[in-house]
């Protein structure tokens, strides 16, 4: 039986197909060279223009235990794209995620009397779509034979219609900010804190960033567009943002008093933090020229992650994604937002306002500050001898620090000796910082001390 076209070469752990515009697969295969198996799915125009950094980010992700999926994709609407992505779904269904790589086929779904981009279409891989298969735009979203939740997470790296420079030197720049965040070699890096900015519209909802960060500013009464914007270089890593309901898919509003006022796309050029959520109408627009999302991620030198709406917005609880990106947790954003989604999924829905939230930039990554570790604290001699140690996802180890509840600040090494305590009982608290500037939580231990005796050790 002839098969359809499908062009593969399997090397250095990489599988690379090329996709037609009808569904290409009969069958797919990967290499064993991690567990976690991912999709990334590139324009087939523009795949030689970034091959090279692209094959850096592969690098880095198989470094990370991922097993990656690369397809050059000309398929020119949204049912033949899902299709495809269903086919390698399918093949074990084992895909956590799929990653879009420039102009790629878009879905809408109609909600009031707009119709608005849907990722979900294309996350939720067994669920009945009603509409227009040669246009994309649906009005109706069941369970058919399936459900309604989604099976894996999207993202997109969409930069073509954000002005400053071309689409492939947005798309290579990203890629390389990328390599430099997972080396630890950004710049001047921000502060692992959070910001959570709530404009008069959403003053009395609550967001709790803390699941996520220790140190958390939060506003909620007196927001205004001139206060947003100086937050956006103070240097918090996090940033979320519930702005005016105003349609605009290039700015922010905020109400002041009887007016409005606006952060613009070109205010993101100068932002400073790493990882923003938008639930501000319109902001995730990627079809519209300068949609401010996206000047999040691409015309600046920190910007990883933005989730934005597509649409005018109507938004559930944060709590999900907060709680799987928490320093408990510490799931990926493609694992965050995908649980997102599925605790406001039943097994059918006509309330679709939700599902114009997109993920855009590197779903891999996560709010990941190092963890530290006391290994052991023994009496040597006359001396007591302290060692820790931290592990960090990306980046290294830059800094130590050992402190004692009853003496103060002990050593920044990350091992010492001290024959100088005083007696009694200690608590000790062990701290390390990575290559980006965070600083991790403190691991804590206690002992009792005495220059006669052995110390009792707790740990």
């Amino acid at each position: 039986m002839k098969k359809p076209f499908l062009n593969l070469a399997v090397a250095a752990g990489l599988l690379f197909a090329t996709v037609s515009s009808l569904r290409a697969y009969d069958e797919v295969s990967a290499s064993d060279t991690g567990d976690n198996k991912i999709l990334i799915i590139v324009k087939q125009s523009i795949y030689l223009s970034i091959k090279d950094a692209l094959s850096q980010y592969i690098s880095d992700l198989e470094a990370e235990n991922y097993r990656v999926i690369l397809v050059k994709s000309s398929s020119s609407t949204a049912k033949a794209f899902r299709e495809d992505i269903n086919s390698i779904y399918s093949d074990g269904k084992d895909l956590q995620g799929a990653i879009l790589i420039g102009t790629l086929p878009s879905a809408k779904i109609k909600v009031d009397k707009d119709y608005i981009l849907t990722d979900i279409y294309y996350m939720d891989l067994d669920g009945t779509w009603t509409g227009n298969d040669k246009t994309g735009k649906y009005t109706a979203h069941s369970a058919g034979s399936g459900d309604v939740e989604p099976e894996i997470w999207v993202s997109r790296l969409s930069s073509k219609q954000v002005s400053g420079s071309s689409e492939i030197a947005f798309l290579k720049r990203y890629l390389t900010k990328n390599n430099d965040y997972r080396l630890g070699e950004l710049d001047s890096p921000p502060d692992h804190k959070g910001l959570v900015y709530l404009d008069d519209d959403s003053s009395s909802n609550t967001v709790d960033l803390t699941k996520a960060y220790n140190t958390v500013d939060t506003h909620n009464t007196g927001t205004t567009a001139s206060g947003f914007e100086g937050k956006l270089t103070s240097g918090h890593e996090y940033v979320h943002l519930e702005s005016a309901k105003v349609k605009a898919t290039t700015s922010f509003s905020f109400k002041n008093g009887d007016t409005t006022e606006k952060v613009s796309y070109g205010d993101m050029s100068s932002a400073k933090g790493l990882f923003y959520v938008f639930l501000s109408p319109w902001s995730g627009n990627y079809a519209a020229v300068n949609y401010i999302a996206g000047h999040s991620i691409f015309s600046n030198d920190y910007g990883l992650i933005a989730i934005a709406d597509s649409g005018s917005g109507s938004f559930s609880s944060t709590e999900k994604i907060y709680e799987k990106l928490s320093l408990d947790s510490r799931k990926n954003f493609g694992e965050g937002f995908l649980e997102w989604f599925k605790a406001n999924q039943t097994t059918s829905t006509t309330d679709y306002a939700n599902y114009g939230l997109i993920l855009f930039g590197d779903p891999t990554l996560s709010i990941d500050p190092p963890i530290a570790a006391i290994g052991s604290i023994e009496w040597t001699g006359s001396e007591v001898s302290f060692s820790g140690s931290g592990t960090i996802k990306s980046g290294s180890i830059a800094s130590y620090k050992w402190r004692s509840d009853k003496d103060g600040d002990l050593s920044e090494n990350s091992s010492f000796n001290s024959s100088s305590l005083s007696n009694g009982a200690h608590s000790i608290y062990f701290k390390v910082k990575d290559s980006l500037g965070r600083w991790s939580s403190e691991a804590q231990t206690s002992f009792t001390y005495t220059n006669t005796a052995l110390p009792t050790i707790t740990i």
